[in-house]
């Protein structure tokens, strides 16, 4: 976790300086390329870089070899590749099967579902509340990168809170910090709205410990990585799901404020309706919160 929140602190600082137009002509007029930076332009270089991250994980995972070859030189590749399929899908069945059957495994996967994406989401529209709590632009790269610097911290926190306290208690402190997070984020208070946003960052790196650090505990190494996968799908489907809902809202939430806000312009409008939307995730996140309980009282405690 703290080599991801240098990468990320690098992640944050190149995209600072690739979303700025003057500083990438300075750039290449020092190196003595000719092209016009603009806007429309910059904002496009960190879908290419990330493309490019793509390509290089891509032919990372096609270097991997395999270690585990049968010592036989007269089994036929294609009977191999077939046997190595079956297996694979063997243990990703029983893998899948193991989660189902046991209780806290589905109650640490459900927690991560619930505060991840919901986290997630909220710190994505992190541009456009920086934008209305007066921090300028230029900043937001510099902000981003200090806020990593938290990922540098936060894992040794997390480690000692599940050496000395219960998995009930870390949940509380997360959802307390989660929930007072979103909360303050409504405010909108100018500079001081960053406080909430540094605390929600340290939620969602404590949950994305706990959740790994407790389904490594309860599973056995033969399947470790494999029930670790199924932790991050879950995950990912809980961002997607939260990012359609999110669409959803925003389509609900558009004609109402437009009515209300009938002479206001365009960019202020959609401030708006952003400062609308975010009153709705503390809210959200409670109800989700509350079912979640529901759920895994039920599965660790019996019928309720």
């Amino acid at each position: 976790m703290r080599l991801q929140a240098m990468a990320f602190i690098l992640a944050m600082s190149v995209g600072a300086a690739v979303y700025d137009p003057r500083f990438m002509q300075q750039i290449f007029e020092w190196i003595g390329l000719t092209l016009s930076f603009n806007r429309d332009l910059t904002i496009r270089i960190p879908a290419f870089l990330t493309l490019f991250m793509a390509i290089l994980s891509l032919t990372a995972a096609l270097k991997m070899q395999e270690t585990n070859l049968p010592d036989d030189d007269t089994c036929q590749p294609l009977e191999q590749c077939r046997r190595s399929i079956k297996d694979i899908l063997g243990k990703t069945l029983n893998a899948g099967r193991w989660i189902l059957q046991t209780p806290f495994a589905v109650v640490v996967i459900a927690a991560g579902f619930l505060f991840d994406g919901i986290i997630r989401m909220a710190i994505t529209l992190s541009s456009q509340y920086y934008r209305l709590i007066a921090i300028p632009e230029a900043l937001f790269g510099v902000i981003g990168s200090g806020i990593a610097v938290v990922g540098l911290i936060i894992p040794r926190i997390a480690m000692h809170m599940t050496n000395e306290r219960s998995p009930l208690f870390n949940l509380i402190v997360v959802a307390a910090l989660t929930l007072l997070s979103l909360f303050g984020m409504t405010f909108f208070l100018p500079v001081t709205g960053l406080i909430p946003v540094v605390t929600l960052f340290a939620a969602m790196q404590m949950t994305g410990f706990f959740v790994s650090f407790y389904l490594n505990r309860i599973t056995a190494s033969s399947q470790r990585a494999t029930v670790l996968s199924f932790k991050g799908l879950s995950l990912n489907l809980s961002y997607g799901l939260v990012g359609l809902l999110y669409s959803v809202l925003l389509a609900f939430l558009r004609p109402q404020v437009a009515r209300q806000n009938a002479e206001t312009g365009s960019q202020a409008l959609e401030n708006l309706i952003f400062i609308a939307s975010l009153q709705w995730f503390p809210w959200v996140f409670l109800v989700g919160l509350a079912l979640f309980l529901l759920f895994a009282l039920d599965k660790l405690y019996g019928d309720i």
